[in-house]
């Protein structure tokens, strides 16, 4: 089966990857799918960290802990 697609994938590399025309059981058809996932991923973890650092702005306590136990941890 040959699925059309034509969208812009970023590569690790920051290279732009165009998929077009493949079959959805072929290898390139996998390596495009696994850059899609690994896009997501990231944005995921990006997000998880921007909301970790709202968190230590706007709660002083917290900030607090985090600041004690980092030095504590440090040496």
């Amino acid at each position: 089966m040959i699925t059309s697609l034509a969208i812009k994938l970023a590569a690790s590399d920051d290279r732009n990857t165009t998929v077009s025309a493949m079959s959805s059981s072929s290898q390139e058809f996998s390596d495009a799918s696994a850059l899609a996932k690994g896009h997501a991923a990231k944005v995921t973890a990006t997000k998880a960290l921007a909301m970790t650092a709202i968190d230590l702005f706007t709660d002083t306590e917290l900030m607090t802990q985090t600041t004690e136990e980092f030095k504590k941890n440090r040496s």
